[in-house]
This record gives C-alpha cells, structure tokens and sequence, in this order.
C-alpha cells in the first residue's frame, strides 16, 4: 500500500510504512475541585481549580512495511511519562 494518490487533483505520496502496525498505551489524569459560597451580604463567590496530567505515553511502531513487519524486526519506541519529554 504505497505510491501516488490522487484527490481533488492534488497528488499525495504514500511511503511504504505510511500504515505499518503501531501498539501505543496512554494514561491521563484530570484532576478537579470546585466550591460555591453565598455570603451574609448577597455576595456569591465561587472557584475552581484543576490539573491535568498525562502519566503515561508509550508507542512502539513498525519501521518495515506490510506484510513484513507483522513478522517482527526493525521498529521505533518512543515513550513520555509525567513532566519529561519524549525519548
């Protein structure tokens, strides 16, 4: 599944890997707190705070196109956790 297509009569080139097989796993974590107060005076007062964490990112795809890479070889990782970046 590689070379030339044509859409809309713009051309796009596929490489061989272009849809080599991939395995990748994600975690993420959303992290939420609110509160609403009505004071004596009439005043509403409300906050929220929130965080946002992506603890785990890893994907391992192939680098040898179909059928080939079903069997095994050459592949690339890469792999992110929580306040550093990907490797």
């Amino acid at each position: 599944m590689a070379g030339n297509v044509v859409i809309d009569g713009k051309t796009y080139n596929f490489s061989p890997t272009a849809f080599a097989p991939q395995n990748g796993k994600q975690e993420n974590w959303l992290y939420g707190l609110g509160t609403n107060v009505r004071l004596d005076s009439g005043w509403r007062l409300s906050g929220t705070l929130s965080q946002y964490n992506v603890s785990q990112d890893v994907l391992n795809a192939s680098t040898s196109a179909p059928p080939d890479a079903a069997q095994g070889g050459p592949a690339r990782s890469s792999t992110a956790t929580a306040g550093r970046p990907p490797t």
